[in-house]
């Protein structure tokens, strides 16, 4: 699951012979504080020491910004290196030999996909260089021929290419298919430019393609496949972390010219989304890498929506060391028609103003709202309401709520929060599913599990969890296996066990959620999880049992009783 070609069984033995104490002491001042270590974070500034890490663990993690990781996250995110490179980094500390790529235990499947994308990339990359009216429309882009090759951008020309090229290839034709680059008849992309989408180590995972013909959609992606997954994929990050220095900071963007555009005008760290909204996932993934992310959206309609749907995933994120600003450009501008237009130096005035996330919502809720008449403000407050509880970080939120209530008046009114509103009461109907709740215990003992590992071995029998059935149990069960391979599991091997996987996004969204508890307590409380859990199915089965009874004839008044408690329960736990 490691994201790369370096066997796993290398790496778990990198980690277990990292001294991370020693490794972070050479960068950190650390004090001894009971069984861990502590000191001043150094991903934010802070003056009281809330950069904890732990030698059992072998995590550290930060109370105040969130930071957190194994040794190996750690140089990646002091040292803002690669994946590939802080093993590196750790295995010549060790005086380890890197092993040869070729006995990797990576998939062979994806592996092959890999070396398919590459071969796939060099053929437009070819019909680029034979394509008058591609690198013509380029030049009318204004994109530089030495943009393009650091890029790799390429064309897809009329007809199959690819087709016709493999069409004797059994084995690569069905992979192509795989893919979703082929169909069973012809090619995917037609009379398009393409762009490579390559991961953090510039592997070709996917593509982009713009029509040069009258031909919708304006834009089409690869599918969603084994490699290519568009909710966490940012185009333009490999190029931005290859330009010297390394970036501090993130421009995103929503077109792929755009990302090209400004980084040929000399903003390299420019990346952008996939043609589709942003997501938390690629947000999660900026933020534990990078300090600061700055919106710079479309000026039309469009892309003021998408600004505040970024504000919008934001807030979640929002606390100390974590910095989001958010740009404006005039009505009917892009990032790359203005920075052709203005110029390059305009444009980084405009970075340097841009509003700061506290900024931006007052700003966005006094655009929203504009009108002085009691329903408006109303209204403006039910919204501010709304936004303020989407932050997690008490601080932050208690500091934004004020700030907004003397901003815009609002005294008592938005400094009281919102009273949580009653569900109502639901009644079986025929063909209604039973609901199966938030999730909150199985998150609770996923929490649990994560920080004390040697508590994996009291979870059920995997057959019992697959019959219980439950949203997020499906996690559990990878921890349960990843426990049955690999012996002496602790925190920092499991953040990278599940590195860049399902399993690891959850686990870098709730780990600021730590239980603060001993051995004997978290083993008390997991067991009580556990049992909550098997309860809470065999009151789904119960519940299922009275709405298929339902279904063939009326309930009796006990038996809606009975299912009314049940369903309380079920909510309430």
């Amino acid at each position: 699951m490691n994201p790369g070609r370096i066997p796993q069984g290398f790496i778990d033995d990198l980690l277990a012979r990292t001294d991370l104490v020693a490794l972070v002491a050479e960068r950190v001042t650390l004090k001894k504080a009971g069984r861990d270590f502590t000191g001043r974070c150094p991903f934010h500034e802070e003056r009281t020491p809330s950069f904890t890490v732990s030698p059992s663990k072998q995590f550290y993690h930060c109370f105040g910004c969130g930071a957190h990781g194994s040794a190996i996250g750690f140089l990646m995110a002091y040292d803002r290196s690669s994946f590939p490179e802080a093993v590196e980094a750790l295995a010549t500390r060790l005086g380890l030999e890197m092993p040869d790529h070729a006995a990797s235990d990576a998939d062979p499947l994806r592996s092959a996909a890999l070396s398919l994308t590459e071969e796939v990339a060099g053929v437009y990359e070819a019909a680029l260089a034979a394509s008058d009216p591609a690198r013509r429309y380029l030049d009318e882009r204004g994109i530089l021929p030495e943009t393009a090759r650091r890029f790799r951008l390429g064309y897809a020309p009329a007809g199959s290419p690819l087709l016709t090229r493999w069409r004797n290839d059994g084995e690569r034709v069905k992979l192509l298919k795989l893919l979703g680059l082929v169909s069973e008849r012809t090619d995917r992309f037609h009379d398009r430019l393409m762009f490579p989408i390559r991961n953090l180590r510039g592997e070709v995972i996917g593509f982009g393609g713009r029509t040069l013909v009258q031909e919708t959609p304006k834009y089409l992606n690869s599918p969603e496949s084994l490699l290519f997954h568009k909710g966490w994929e940012l185009y333009g990050w490999y190029e931005a972390r290859q330009s010297p220095g390394r970036p501090d900071r993130l421009i995103l963007v929503e077109g792929y010219l755009d990302a090209m555009a400004l980084s040929q005008a000399g903003f390299p760290e420019t990346v952008a989304t996939l043609g589709t909204s942003l997501t938390t996932d690629q947000l999660q993934k900026m933020i534990r890498y990078i300090p600061e992310v700055i919106f710079c959206f479309d000026g039309d309609a469009a892309g003021r929506r998408a600004s505040y749907r970024a504000l919008e995933l934001v807030l979640p994120l929002a606390r100390a060391g974590r910095h989001f600003r958010f740009v404006g450009l005039p009505a009917n501008q892009d990032p790359d028609s203005f920075v052709r237009g203005a110029g390059a130096e305009d444009f980084r005035v405009r970075l340097e103003r841009g509003h700061r996330l506290s900024e931006s919502v007052r700003d966005a809720l006094e655009k929203r709202f504009p009108g002085k008449e009691v329903e408006t403000r109303a209204s403006l407050a039910g919204e501010a309401q709304r936004l303020l509880q989407l932050i997690e970080d008490p601080v932050y939120r208690e500091l934004l709520r004020e700030e907004l209530a003397g901003h815009f008046k609002l005294g008592q009114v938005l400094l009281r929060p919102a009273a949580p509103t009653r569900p109502a009461r639901a009644t079986p109907k025929p063909g209604s599913r039973v609901p199966v709740g938030r999730g909150g215990i199985v998150r609770q003992l996923f929490l649990h599990l994560l920080h004390q590992p040697d508590l994996i071995t009291l979870l059920p029998p995997e057959s019992e969890l697959d019959e219980i059935g439950l949203p997020g149990l499906e996690h559990i069960k990878n921890l349960q296996s990843a426990a049955r391979i690999h012996e002496n599991l602790t925190t920092g091997r499991l953040l990278e066990l599940f590195r860049d996987s399902p399993t690891g996004d959850l686990m870098e969204r709730l780990f600021g959620q730590a239980p603060l508890l001993d051995a004997q307590a978290n083993r008390t409380e997991t067991l009580g999880l556990i049992a909550k859990i098997r309860s809470q199915a065999t009151t789904q089965k119960r519940l299922q049992t009275l709405l298929d009874l339902s279904r063939t004839r009326p309930l009796s008044s006990e038996e809606k009783k009975e299912f009314q408690l049940l369903e309380s329960n079920l909510k309430s736990s």
